[in-house]
């Protein structure tokens, strides 16, 4: 049976990454239900036992060399592992995990990747010297691709797909275990109501954030003046949830905050009971398109802005330049076309889901004829 290594930032109660965990192993085990799956995560434990699947701890070399060395196929991936404006160590431990998958004589796969921002000379040199090693580079959107060309990235093929959590589809039972979810949500004594609208938002600490809190309360307000209801929803605990309280304490109205962390499909199923994202997290967009909930997203990186483009969905635009005025144009204009963001989705999701299912079928005919070449 293929044996497959995952690398990402998995195990730190990211919602998105973890979605995007959840995503690769459902998807690698629907195409080859025999692949057996190790995880580098930083809580090995809590990922063995919610994925089903083997994990070891990611900052222990011995055991991150043993899982690699006994493996067919390591997949770096999804998500924006290969970039530094988060630390030059970061983008060091996942380039170390592809080196020393080649060490080992393993095949390496890119997996539905993010590419960048690389703004340092130095990061720029080892990634170019480390990711044109690899066997295989899918990634997530055209900017990505670009990126790794400009970077002088030449060796290995590179295809464009889309991100793994495009797999997903809400199932019915999701749907109302999320209706029931939000019936469930108080706010000073009252209730989210299912007569009427509910938007959905999605904060994130970034420089610079503190006035974007501010406008979004307010155009919040002003969603609830409208008659609409205001649910937060933090993507990564304990930041995001601090962020939120901190968004909902500037409102006048009323707002709903998801106090606690829920399984992917469980998240998937209250995303697709909303009428409106407004979003800046990534993974809080494409949860949104995958239940075919329009969205508003705040660019605060690159990827953004180019998952919004493949949506066609509402961009407010770079987060430096957000202010209340720009921002309350934008979601009106989302209330106002409703239907027509609607139907953009639904026009365009099918083939990001098809592209989506690309990266599990270059991965396991890869991990396969791994296996193969060592039984002969």
């Amino acid at each position: 049976m293929p044996e497959i290594v995952l690398s990402g930032y998995y195990g730190f109660g990211n919602a998105g990454d973890e979605a995007v965990l959840f995503s690769i192993i459902k998807a690698l085990k629907k195409l080859d239900p025999g692949i057996n799956i190790t995880v580098l995560s930083h809580k090995p434990e809590e990922t063995a036992v919610q994925y089903g699947v083997y994990a070891v701890n990611r900052w222990n070399v011995r055991e991150v060399a043993g899982a690699v060395k006994k493996s067919h196929l390591v997949l770096s991936g999804g998500g924006s592992l290969i970039q530094d404006v988060t630390g030059i160590k970061s983008l060091i431990y996942y380039l170390g995990v592809i080196f020393l998958g080649k060490l080992f004589r393993k095949s390496v796969m890119l997996y539905a990747q993010g590419i960048g921002p690389l703004t340092t000379g130095f990061g720029k040199k080892i990634t170019r010297s480390v990711v044109n090693r690899v066997d295989y580079i899918t990634v997530r959107d055209n900017k990505s691709a670009e990126e790794l060309r400009e970077l002088g990235i030449n060796r290995p093929p590179i295809e464009v797909t889309a991100d793994p959590v495009m797999i997903l589809e809400p199932e019915k039972g999701d749907v109302e275990e999320g209706k029931a979810l939000l019936s469930g949500f108080r706010a000073k004594g009252k209730s989210l109501k299912g007569d009427r609208p509910i938007v959905g938002v999605s904060l994130r600490e970034w420089p610079g954030c503190e006035a974007v809190v501010e406008a979004v309360a307010e155009v919040c307000d002003g969603l609830a003046d409208s008659g609409w209801q205001v649910l937060f929803i933090p993507m990564h605990f304990p930041k995001d949830f601090i962020l939120s309280r901190k968004a909902a304490g500037f409102m006048r109205a009323d707002a709903f905050i998801l106090e606690e962390e829920i399984p992917v499909q469980k998240l998937l199923g209250v995303f697709a009971n909303l009428d409106l994202v407004l979003g800046m997290r990534l993974h809080s967009l494409i949860f949104a398109a995958a239940g075919g909930i329009p969205s508003v997203g705040i660019c605060y990186d690159p990827k953004v802005e180019s998952f919004l483009n493949q949506v066609g969905q509402i961009n407010v635009g770079d987060i430096s330049k957000v202010n209340c005025r720009i921002l309350k144009e934008a979601v009106f204009n989302a209330v106002d076309n409703l239907e027509l963001l609607r139907m953009e989705l639904k026009n365009r999701v099918g083939e990001l889901r098809r592209r989506a299912w690309d990266n599990a079928e270059i991965a396991v005919k890869i991990a396969q004829r791994a296996e193969s070449k060592l039984k002969q």
